[in-house]
């Protein structure tokens, strides 16, 4: 699991994050933005932070749909408005996405990775959006009985020998890392 702010920045993570997608620790916070990691070519990524195969069209349309409420909701954010103009001027893909009729945001589906200790492993992801704190927590899971699920077991007994902890999320009230109107 891995809790994200409204701008797809990853605030936290399980090991067992760390130990599927790579561990995000080893990078500094401001690389560990799904936008950047999905718009920059793979070779400027620079980290298996990210492992899963090429972003779909639809996944990439409905991460924009996505950044387009917030926009909405938070138009004055500087460090979002920073993060769109990176997005805007590095990638001819995101502006024609951003400028392209609005489609729904639907986040989540089937991904296939592929990692260096379990080889391909195909998993069902769910975006789930928290009312009133503007992240979204992601999660992976297998189908039960499937050799997926057996992979992701064995990541996931790996992970609790070896991942350091994640930086702890506040359970404050408000938004662990609000964006600003």
């Amino acid at each position: 699991m891995g809790v994200f702010s409204a701008s797809w920045t990853l605030l936290t993570w399980t090991s067992m994050w760390a130990a599927l997608l790579g561990d995000p620790s080893l990078r500094p916070p401001e690389e560990r933005n799904l936008v950047r990691a999905v718009f920059k070519e793979p070779s400027d990524t620079g980290h298996p932070l990210f492992l899963m195969e090429r972003s779909t069209t639809e996944f990439k349309a409905a991460l924009v749909a996505d950044l387009r409420i917030t926009h909405g909701a938070y138009p004055h954010d500087e460090e979002f408005r920073v993060l769109m103009g990176e997005a805007m001027s590095e990638s001819e893909e995101f502006r024609a996405l951003w400028s392209a009729p609005a489609l729904g945001s639907r986040l989540g589906g089937h991904k296939r990775l592929q990692h260096p200790l379990v080889g391909e492993i195909s998993l069902d992801n769910d975006v789930l959006k928290v009312p009133d704190h503007d992240v979204r927590i992601v999660t992976y899971t297998a189908e039960p009985g499937t050799t997926d699920e057996e992979k992701l077991e064995y990541l996931r007994i790996a992970a609790a020998r070896t991942a350091p902890p994640a930086p702890p999320l506040s359970l404050s009230p408000t938004p662990p890392t609000p964006l600003r109107d």
